[in-house]
């Protein structure tokens, strides 16, 4: 029996039945596949409009992240900070505002660790000088090393301070050299001495810059350099910053005052070590 005679069978058996025989109508698979194709494309937009929001929500989270450990980088930094003069703050000037005088780079000084004392009575004749500095202390564990600078209340070597070429220890004493006579070094008679127990400070130098990125020159990049031995020579703090960035701006905190360091893009603030 053929396809089309059982169907000719089955229909007139469900007429005898009182029933309407079971199917589709063309219009109707029409509407059915008309549906369920606007349905799929609305869940493929949700599904789609979700991926979109998840990549952004990352990255924004991610850029969130990255930022915090920036302005606590820079905040931890400036709050030990023990000079932030006009001088500090190097070139370039930013081109497209050179009325602004916003600098890419600044070198500021840190205290290594606690203050010392001078180990014995030294002629300012000599060229090295012994102190005694309290153990390092965490998370840096900062010591004096060569490229430091030792201040002193008696002799005054300037504001700068004298420029350690030299240094070795025994425990916790530490001996110093510089590359001139102290007497030399402070403009004080040779004949004059350091006395013993003498407040003793040792800094040290160290800058934030703003490089192009080695690996995409269109980008740039915050690199820090910590200047201590027992660390790399830089760190890349942030990456991916848009090209020709100059946010470090000098600014006096009242009229008559000293220069405080203002990050426009970067968000930091510090005067004379102190956060803002």
């Amino acid at each position: 029996m053929s396809y089309r005679s059982r169907e000719s069978v089955r229909a007139r058996q469900a007429d005898r039945r009182g029933q309407t025989p079971v199917g589709f109508t063309m219009v109707e698979m029409v509407v059915a596949l008309g549906v369920a194709c606007l349905l799929m494309v609305g869940v493929v937009a949700f599904l789609v409009n979700g991926v979109v929001s998840t990549s952004k929500t990352t990255a924004i989270n991610d850029t969130t992240t990255k930022s915090r450990y920036v302005f606590e980088h820079l905040s931890s930094e400036m709050s030990r900070s023990g000079d932030l003069q006009m001088a500090n703050f190097l070139v370039p000037l930013d081109p497209l505002h050179p009325q602004t005088t916003q600098y890419s780079s600044f070198n500021y000084r840190i205290n290594i660790g606690g203050a010392g004392t001078t180990a014995q009575v030294t002629s300012l004749s000599q060229h090295s000088l012994q102190v005694s500095f309290p153990a390092a202390t965490a998370p840096d564990y900062l010591v004096p090393q060569v490229g430091d600078y030792l201040l002193l209340p008696y002799p005054n070597f300037g504001p700068g301070g004298a420029y350690i070429a030299g240094v070795s220890n025994a425990g916790s004493l530490y001996t110093l050299s510089f590359n001139d006579s102290m007497a030399n070094l402070s403009g004080q008679p040779a004949g004059a001495d350091v006395s013993q127990n003498e407040v003793a400070t040792v800094q040290r130098q160290r800058s934030y810059s703003i490089q192009t990125d080695p690996n995409n020159t269109s980008s740039t990049e915050l690199v820090w350099y910590p200047a201590t031995a027992t660390m790399q020579g830089s760190y890349v703090v942030a990456n991916s910053l848009p090209p020709n960035q100059f946010p470090f701006t000098p600014q006096l905190k009242v009229p008559t005052g000293s220069p405080k360091l203002r990050s426009n893009s970067l968000s930091c603030s510090s005067s004379s070590g102190d956060l803002v």
